[in-house]
């Protein structure tokens, strides 16, 4: 053995007098083998030798890591050795050399193999010059960080670029490194040897793939397998086969067709039907990232793609893990070989599930509940995933990790360790490198003129094509509308971060030759840069829940049902939604049917939720207090003599696509009103003691998006921390200023509800200007003269309230502003104040209180409420739902979000 490493340290130190071929640039990663070794030993008699120096040999047409770790070992890490594609003729001699002398490279075919050498000489050399830039090359530390910074200008500048076009992270990744490739920036050989030579390919490769294996495992994690399959249903299963066949059909049919008239080459047989294969699939990843950019991951349209894709991934996965190439350099392996490989798979995945996934459960279970995972333990479960990646790249398995990751529980602690310590550098830093060094390795140049490639052209447009038909009309077969079925099939159609990845992969072994990667590669961009904004155009999920009458309080019955939703974040938010809704019950005020919606962010999870409390207890996420809520809530049911009732929902989906549950919850159980607490909680001081940015966007989309009226709480100490309504110990005292319009006749209707409670006493303050005082002094003198709509709203309040002392209406007359300061703080001992979000910009309570209004989603009185330190009461700012405004043509109905009448949106 040790004069074998000799001998192949001898030959791997020679030098190849080859000719630099014309596609060098394409230097890929690759592995080592024994029939590499096996040629190196045949070039022994015909190779000149050379003194030793610092080695990178690049070889090709090998397939995996073997019994080489010896001579790796041995050779102390010198050696690196990388691919390219095959080429049938062998090429005369010749050589590079790039910067001032320190690194000198060689390349060409041998023995159907191309072959590179690249070396450095560290010891002496010539002296290098600080102020020659190709000096600073010859570090590879310095080339690497001008590569990398490089990547990140261009992809910066290229996502700038193509963000109002609402192109995704991916696409300008992939667009800036065809910009950086040989397409355009680095078409000059010199510049892409000086910027880009074989060596910094090499690390930029390694570094990208460590950063797509962690992507997969990561997300892998976070998807639940519990909450997957319970939504994959007939449905799913039907529209997912559905779309995979007909696309592979129709993409056969293409394929049969071509190759009978020779449109094709008979070489790229077997890559063209591996191609077609791919661009039948839809891939769980792709679809779930794809969905989560435009924001529509827990609407139906995003359930049923997620689980249509999961059915097509999971056979193709299966197909992916037995899609190698079982031969070396077109001889097929003897059928021994093909066996023993088959069953080093099956060793392989039974020690993944059998030996380290229940290692990696037993370190996690370390971890108390609700407790943050160990370093030392967060350590040791990095270091078995990196294990079961080495042994998956062994065996040419190298998406095994994200199955890996698949099969080990998700959520915390693992999921939510990983997102917080790894996540952000693999997918802001590692994952951008591979994409951008996907974008590289094209050539688009290589396209111009190949009839070939219009025929590739033809066959993926036929697949994508069938995808589209075979989804659209699977789904309008299985009762789907068909402004949903066409977002549906679109999205379904879309090529991301898994395609990328196939091909990356494939290129890498030589699956796939250059101008099927590049064939492949433009089509990923072209589909999903056209799209994923057109789905945006045409798809809003509020569609589901809009409404075309006005759902409020103003149109319950006062001595009817209330249907409240009551969004919570925190358990800080119940004692002051609970003293709330105790308001608004009553022996003479009706009931009240609570909808407690708990709302929490999606991390370390990559399926949303959104169901009933008791379906959630079956999956993996922490509900320890989401029991505490409620509790609360079935204490206050059990208290509230008959006239409570509550339903508990879980909600775990992203801020950005939170309000879309809030609506869809709020229109299926057709509720008057939804209560949202405030952005920011104060303390014992009244200083403000937590704010969120996430909740105040997520509450501007509620307030926007919403069927029904709407109630921001703002919570300060007196209402939060007292819990006296409850019990019933003493009054509660309740101001409303009414100043006019329809969300301050809402804000009545609440006031009214509230007032019927024994514990309440209400006092409401009418802001009346001096003209709306003149006129309502002429209806006094003039009984046929017309009434505004605000004196008759409180003319019908007084009616109703004659007998109850715990109710005064107060008029003040106000010029400004300050009138209506004035009249808040005379009433500041108030437990809560109620008013409308909406009020007339001339109206002249108003006037001069919007110049400094820094909460625009609470209108402009209640952002004057809010901002000052000196109230220390609660506020609860109303809007009612404007209805939509629609125009009617024939049986359509035409609005904003639908310009020519495409879909219909029913009644």
């Amino acid at each position: 053995m040790a004069k074998l490493l000799k001998l192949l340290t001898m030959e791997a130190i020679t030098t190849l007098r080859l000719k630099t071929p014309e596609d060098h640039h394409q230097l890929l990663p690759c592995r080592l083998n024994p029939f590499n070794l096996m040629h190196l030993l045949t070039l022994r008699t015909s190779l000149k030798i050379i003194r030793p120096r610092r080695i990178h040999a690049y070889a090709t047409n090998t397939k995996r890591v073997s019994c080489c770790v010896l001579l790796f070992l041995y050779l102390g890490g010198c050696m690196r050795f990388h691919s390219v594609r095959s080429m049938e003729t062998t090429k005369t001699i010749a050589a590079g050399s790039r910067g001032g002398g320190g690194e000198t490279w060689t390349s060409g075919i041998v023995l159907k193999s191309y072959m590179a050498c690249q070396y450095s000489d560290d010891q002496g050399g010539s002296k290098k010059d600080m102020f020659n830039f190709l000096d600073l090359l010859d570090s590879p530390t310095q080339l690497l960080m001008i590569n990398l910074s490089l990547i990140f200008i261009v992809t910066r500048i290229t996502h700038q670029a193509l963000r109002p076009l609402r192109q995704s992270m991916i696409i300008a990744h992939i667009v800036a490194g065809i910009v950086i490739g040989p397409s355009l920036l680095t078409s000059n050989h010199g510049i892409a040897r000086t910027l880009f030579p074989p060596s910094a390919r090499y690390i930029l490769k390694t570094i990208s793939a460590f950063g797509c294996m962690l992507h997969l495992f990561i997300f892998g994690v976070k998807i639940d397998v519990g909450t997957l399959r319970k939504i994959i249903g007939g449905k799913a299963i039907f529209v997912g086969l559905s779309g995979f066949f007909i696309s592979l059909a129709l993409g056969t049919c293409a394929f049969n067709f071509l190759k009978t008239f020779g449109g094709i080459d008979k070489s790229d047989n077997m890559g063209i039907i591996r191609l077609l294969i791919l661009n039948s699939m839809s891939f769980f990843v792709t679809t779930s990232s794809y969905l989560s950019d435009i924001k529509i991951t827990n609407t139906e349209v995003g359930v049923l793609a997620c689980s249509s894709s999961a059915v097509i991934d999971a056979f193709a996965h299966c197909g992916l893990a037995f899609m190698q190439k079982l031969d070396y350099d077109g001889i097929p392996l003897p059928p021994t070989a093909r066996w023993a490989w088959f069953l080093l798979l099956v060793i392989y995945y039974s020690l993944l599930f059998l030996i380290l996934r229940p290692m990696i459960i037993f370190i996690v279970g370390l971890t108390p509940e609700g407790q943050a995972m160990k370093r030392s333990h967060f350590m040791a479960v990095l270091s078995i995933v990196l294990l079961a990646w080495f042994l998956g790249e062994c065996l040419g398995q190298r998406l095994s990790t994200f199955l890996f990751g698949l099969s080990l529980p998700d959520g915390p602690p693992l999921g939510s360790i990983l997102v917080q310590k790894l996540e952000v550098f693999t997918s802001n830093f590692l994952l951008p490198v591979y994409f951008t060094m996907s974008g590289v390795r094209a050539n688009l140049q290589s396209l111009k003129g190949n009839t070939s490639a219009w025929s590739l052209e033809l066959i993926v447009l036929s697949c994508r094509f069938g995808k589209f038909l075979g989804t659209l009309g699977a789904a309008v077969f299985a009762n789907v509308p068909i402004h949903e079925g066409v977002p549906l099939a679109l999205i379904m159609c879309c090529q991301g971060v898994m395609e990328v990845i196939v091909l990356s992969n494939w290129k890498d072994d030589m699956i796939v030759d250059s101008k099927l990667f590049n064939v492949g590669l433009v089509n990923v961009v072209i589909f999903a840069a056209v799209i994923l904004p057109l789905i945006q155009q045409i798809y809003d999920p509020s569609i589901g829940y809009e409404a075309y009458y006005r759902r409020s309080v103003q149109g319950c019955n006062a001595a009817g049902d209330l249907q409240v939703i009551v969004c919570i974040h925190k358990e800080e938010n119940v004692p002051t939604v609970i003293n709330l809704l105790d308001t608004m019950k009553s022996s003479r005020g009706g009931s009240v049917s609570i909808i407690a919606l708990q709302l929490v962010q999606l991390t370390g999870k990559a399926m949303p939720i959104l169901a009933p409390l008791h379906q959630a207890r079956a999956s993996s996420l922490n509900l320890t207090r989401a029991h505490q809520i409620a509790n609360a809530f079935q204490y206050f049911e059990r208290h509230g003599e008959g006239y409570v009732k509550a339903q508990h929902f879980v909600s775990v989906t992203p801020y950005s696509s939170m309000h879309n549950d809030i609506c869809l919850i709020a229109h299926d159980k057709r509720a008057s009103l939804i209560v949202i607490p405030f952005h920011k909680q104060w303390a014992v001081d009244g200083m403000v003691g937590a704010s969120s940015l996430p909740i105040r966007e997520l509450n501007q989309r509620v307030l926007h998006k919403a069927p029904c009226s709407v109630a921001v709480l703002v919570d300060r100490e007196p209402l939060g921390s007292n819990r006296s309504i409850l019990k019933g110990a003493r009054m509660y005292h309740v101001v409303m200023l009414f100043i006019g319009g329809a969300d301050d006749h809402e804000a009545l209707a609440i006031a009214r509800r509230m007032s019927n409670h024994s514990n309440v006493g209400l006092t409401v303050i009418w802001l009346k200007s001096e003209a709306s005082d003149a006129n309502h002094s002429d209806i006094a003198n003039d009984h046929h003269a017309c009434i505004d709509p605000e004196s008759e709203v409180i003319r019908d309040f007084q009616f109703g309230m004659k007998g109850n002392d715990r109710v005064t209406v107060d008029e003040m007359i106000v010029s400004d502003g300050i009138g209506t300061t004035k009249a808040v703080i005379s009433a500041q001992h108030a437990d809560l104040f109620i008013i409308g979000r909406h009020h007339e910009p001339n109206c002249p309570a108003t006037l001069g209180i919007a110049m400094w209004s820094d909460y625009p989603e609470l209108g402009m009185v209640g952002d004057m409420l809010t901002s000052t330190t000196e109230f220390q009461f609660s506020v609860l700012v109303v809007q009612q739902q404007p209805k939509f405004d629609f125009t009617h043509v024939g049986s359509r109905k035409v609005g904003k979000e639908d310009p020519f009448g495409l879909f219909y949106r029913g009644d």
